[in-house]
Order: C-alpha cells, then sequence, then structure tokens
C-alpha cells in the first residue's frame, strides 16, 4: 500500500480502498501471488 500511496506526491492516506488478489500455481514447480491496490488519494491540508 506504501508504494500505492508514494505514487500520488503528496497523498497521505486513500479511500474507497479496493483490493484484488491473484496468482497462480504449478504443483512443485512454481508459483507467484500478487496484489493489486487501488483507492482515492487524500491529501494533507495545510
Amino acid at each position: 500500500m506504501d508504494i500505492a500511496i508514494e505514487q500520488k506526491p503528496g497523498a497521505v492516506s486513500l479511500s474507497n480502498v479496493t483490493v484484488i488478489r491473484g496468482g497462480f500455481y504449478i504443483p512443485f514447480i512454481y508459483g507467484q501471488d500478487y496484489f493489486e491496490i487501488n483507492g482515492d488519494p487524500i491529501y494533507e491540508v495545510r
């Protein structure tokens, strides 16, 4: 999630967050998992 927030300069958090988990697995050979995080950035007001 830190990477998702850091992609928007000045953002401090995310709202309306969706987390998608995916991946695949070949038994005894190889597997891979990933997470995709989307949301609306929240900016700090000064």
